[in-house]
């Protein structure tokens, strides 16, 4: 089996696993500290919009940590997923009153962007790009599907950003290894288990540490799009050390850009 290949089965393996308890198991997307960058984050991209009626496209759409905001802000949207348990989840946790502004389909993104020649005002998508195993392919894919004045919102992807300082270093490791002990220790005691394994490949660009930021810098860049917004910080799975770690030992992991094409 060729590596890409296994790349797209693991992410289907593991994300069927994950499914209704994604959220559970990812703590780092929904703590406090967190949860306000991601309030702060779609209100920007949404105040660039014209109006309700654009058309969005939510690219590795999950259960619904972007898509969700979107829909509670008015707006019609699309969203993508590989996995089918991930969408099925997701069509439960949608209002009633909120369902038929939401079209939700099961499919691999880049055949979708390849076979839909639709153009959208908004694409967004969140901890999607690391789990791809040719990540720029899907991204240059994503920036021909907007239209001109388009958005592009990517939100919370690691970022491959050591640590210069030896004593920043030594904070940064102990708060670290000790939010993660925390962290698996409430998983044991509410009986979630983690796949560590399937994540060692579904995972795949946090084997070379994350993404190279000038790598996407770079692409936006070449596909005529102009970063508005940039943001890096440091995300833990707890809301605390979260903002130790981003506010006090000003170590960063992850980054979210805002972008307009142009």
């Amino acid at each position: 089996m060729e590596l890409a290949e296994k790349v797209i089965n693991e992410n289907i393996l593991v994300h069927a696993l994950e499914s209704k308890e994604y959220l559970h198991r990812h703590p780092e997307q929904t703590n406090f500290f967190q949860h306000a960058r991601l309030t702060k984050t779609i209100n920007k991209a949404a105040h660039l919009l014209p109006d309700n009626h654009c058309k969005i496209l939510d690219i590795g759409c999950g259960t619904g940590y972007l898509l969700l905001e979107f829909l509670q802000r008015g707006f019609e949207i699309t969203g993508i997923d590989l996995s089918q348990e991930m969408i099925a989840a997701l069509k439960e946790k949608i209002p009633l009153n909120l369902k038929s502004k939401a079209n939700l389909i099961s499919s691999n993104a880049s055949d979708y962007l390849k076979q839909k020649k639709e153009v959208f005002s908004l694409i967004s998508m969140s901890a999607f790009l690391h789990h791809l195993f040719d990540y720029e392919a899907v991204l240059k894919l994503a920036c021909s599907a907007l239209r001109k004045d388009g958005i592009l919102l990517i939100f919370f992807e690691p970022i491959k950003q050591p640590v210069d300082s030896g004593v920043r270093y030594f904070f940064h490791k102990l708060l670290k290894e000790t939010d993660e002990k925390l962290y698996r220790l409430s998983m044991t005691l509410q009986g979630i288990s983690i796949p560590d394994e399937q994540y060692a490949v579904s995972d795949f660009q946090r084997r070379f540490g994350g993404l190279e930021i000038k790598n996407v810098r770079g692409i936006l860049n070449s596909e005529g799009l102009k970063i508005i917004n940039e943001n890096k910080y440091c995300a833990r799975r707890y809301g605390i050390p979260s903002y130790i770690a981003t506010k006090m030992i000003r170590s960063e992991n992850s980054f979210d850009i805002i972008a307009v094409k142009q």
